[in-house]
């Protein structure tokens, strides 16, 4: 945050195809070249400082609610956790148009249709509630589904605003894509905007909005940045995550639920213990300094997993005694292993109670009960 109060971003041809010797990352390629995994002071130019943190902090604590270690950590923040801390609503996006859109989505050699799709979005949906969400605070809805005016007419302004050659540039898009890839990001970036949802703000287009996302979904939100004073709206803030890597592409590559590698949450004990076990961690490279040179921490995928996962204390040590030999990858593999079957268990138990009807009520556009008045001060 500057010295003004104002967050600064990254130019959006910067920011958004972020490809230097080692990183490329885009909405729908993140790759990085480097042993160590992404370089995020290079992605992330505005990261949480500490005058921000502490802010947010006091917030929760007077709140009554104890700072989430995915914040502690530099990670990120958690979505419930804002939503418990800060007493505000929450609108959660589902983007079952752009996995339609994609062309990697295959069902053997045809296309995955539509139907298939939103079949999906509906089981994803109970995965989101099984986490834990309030449903009198939480709007959760389906681009397929929710095309509102309100929405479709912000939706009409984002287009108008923007050039298809600054979209080439941005999303790195070619001639050989479909339109729709095209047309997707002014759908995905309008809910940015408090009159796209109506029932919830009562037409107000200055609500501020913040956008807890990963790194590489950043360029919708950063273009809605450069707009917003056009529209007549708030600019969005953003918090970014880090990936969580892949099992199988290592710390270089993000974990996907289309690609192998990956823990999902419909997992048994038993693939989840399969899973990480089978995992080894790429060599370290001999190359460079002594001080200079990869550690095994940084290579090593399960001990991302614990930086994620391992809300003790503990973990503060653990870097140190892994990198020096007092312990190894498989005592790193029979924590996680542990951690996981404890979370992703709670997940499977809170999910068999998510019926259909919880669905649609999470789903249906409604007011939403929160206490945040526009205009406070408490709010960042």
């Amino acid at each position: 945050m500057a010295a003004d109060g104002n967050v600064r971003f990254k130019p959006v041809e910067e920011s958004c195809s972020s490809e230097d010797e080692t990183d490329k990352v885009t909405p729908f390629i993140a790759k990085s070249k480097s042993k160590r995994g992404f370089k995020y002071e290079k992605l992330i130019k505005n990261e949480i400082d500490d005058n921000l943190r502490s802010k947010i902090e006091e917030i929760g604590r007077k709140n009554g609610k104890p700072v989430n270690h995915f914040l502690k950590r530099g990670i990120f923040f958690s979505h419930r956790w804002l939503q418990e801390a800060f007493d505000v609503p929450l609108v959660i996006q589902m983007s079952d148009d752009e996995k339609y859109f994609s062309e990697d989505l295959q069902n053997g050699e045809e296309p995955v249709s539509i139907e298939t799709i939103r079949e999906q979005t509906r089981e994803n949906v109970k995965d989101i509630i099984a986490l834990g969400f309030d449903v009198n605070k939480t709007f959760i809805f389906s681009n397929f589904e929710y095309m509102c005016p309100e929405y479709y007419k912000n939706i009409c302004r984002v287009q108008r605003l923007i050039k298809l050659s600054r979209m080439k540039i941005v999303f790195d898009f070619d001639d050989n894509g479909n339109i729709g890839k095209i047309n997707f990001p002014a759908i995905q970036a309008a809910p940015c905007f408090s009159s796209s949802f109506p029932h919830i703000f009562h037409g107000k287009r200055d609500v501020p909005c913040l956008v807890p996302c990963a790194i590489d979904q950043d360029c919708y939100f950063d273009l809605m940045r450069e707009i917003a004073i056009k529209l007549d709206c708030k600019k969005p803030a953003l918090i970014h995550s880090k990936f969580v890597p892949s099992l199988v592409g290592g710390v270089r590559y993000k974990m996907s639920a289309s690609k192998p590698g990956s823990i999902l949450l419909t997992d048994t004990n038993e693939e989840i213990e399969t899973k990480i076990n089978e995992y080894n961690a790429d060599p370290i490279p001999e190359r460079g300094s002594r001080d200079n040179r990869s550690k095994k921490s940084d290579v090593d995928v399960i001990y991302h997993y614990l930086y994620y996962f391992m809300k003790s204390d503990e973990f503060d040590t653990l870097k140190t005694k892994y990198d020096n030999d007092e312990i190894q990858s498989d005592d790193l593999k029979s924590e996680l292993i542990k951690i996981l079957k404890t979370i992703i268990g709670e997940i499977r138990q809170r999910r068999k109670q998510v019926t259909d009807e919880m669905v649609k009520r999470f789903m249906t556009p409604r007011p939403l009960n929160y206490k945040y008045k526009h205009g406070s001060n408490e709010i960042l």
